[in-house]
């Protein structure tokens, strides 16, 4: 170890940059050679510490979320609990863990109570001080939560989706076992639950609502507006509830027109097969 130098390092890291090797990879990798050297450190095997080498920068992806299209098409594609899953995720905008540690006790008329969040099968304080909030909910979310919670007590279960057990539900296996293939059907790009959180965000924003009802129904920490975080408001519940119906509304528009849309398809497609059309005329309707 006493032979190798920061040269030696470099080269290292442009022979992986060479082979095409991601920057998070060569970053992985100085991180371990760091580690191995600052422990030989400590043991008196080397001298002084290995300066660090030129690193190549990592590319920032772009973040992935749902169209207020896709949302609608999720909706009008589910059922039973998962239909207000989507809805719940998309009006709310809840993280993964927070929409996993939802009880059936934190639902109280027009309020969702976030008080925890699930985290490797264990209930844990959600992110921030600001993630404990209340949330106000649309009347068409409000109808179909109702429906959920009498499912669930059928069931003796307290959270608000578990499995048959009652625990609650992995997130990592829902998202691998339904919302993955759903959007494989539906022709939608992949995401994960945080393509809600940013629908969430954006939905608001079109709606008009002002930015520090969406900070304080996001849970964010601050809005990066000094002004706004020092001498905001206090927490109002009429812009919230107001924010919740708006949203509401626009996602039952959306899934009311992909509904329609649907249901006008099949009556259609219905009237064209009791005419007996030639089998090459109606495959060719099917596949339109």
């Amino acid at each position: 170890m006493r032979q190798i130098d920061a040269g030696d390092v470099q080269r290292l890291i442009s022979s992986c940059t060479a082979e095409g090797l991601a920057a998070k990879t060569i970053r992985n990798l100085w991180g371990t050679v760091r580690l191995i050297w600052d422990a030989a450190l400590a043991q008196k095997y080397v001298d002084a510490l290995l300066p660090k080498p030129k690193l190549p920068r990592r590319q920032k992806k772009k973040a992935r979320y749902f169209t207020m299209n896709d949302v609608a098409r999720m909706i009008a594609a589910s059922t039973g609990e998962q239909r207000v899953f989507y809805w719940l995720a998309a009006e709310t905008g809840l993280r993964s863990g927070e929409l996993a540690g939802l009880k059936l006790a934190d639902i109280d008329g027009e309020r969702l109570s976030v008080s925890r969040s699930i985290w490797g099968g264990k209930e844990q304080h959600p992110k921030t001080d600001n993630a404990v909030r209340t949330l106000a909910l649309s009347p068409q979310l409000i109808s179909l939560l109702w429906e959920q919670i009498a499912r669930q007590k059928a069931k003796g279960h307290d959270y608000l989706f578990s499995s048959v057990n009652g625990t609650p539900w992995d997130m990592d296996v829902f998202r691998q076992r339904k919302l993955k293939k759903l959007l494989n059907v539906l022709g939608i790009g992949q995401a994960g639950f945080h393509a809600f959180r940013h629908f969430n965000v954006s939905l608001l924003d079109a709606l008009r609502v002002p930015l520090k009802a969406i900070q304080e129904r996001a849970g964010h920490a601050l809005t990066g507006s000094f002004t706004l975080d020092v001498y905001g408001h206090a927490p109002e519940w009429e812009l919230n509830l107001e924010a919740a119906r708006s949203a509401g509304a626009a996602i039952e528009t959306a899934v009311c027109k992909i509904e329609t849309e649907e249901s006008n398809y099949s009556v259609s497609l219905t009237a064209i097969k009791q005419k007996q059309l030639p089998v090459a005329n109606l495959e060719a309707v099917e596949n339109v």
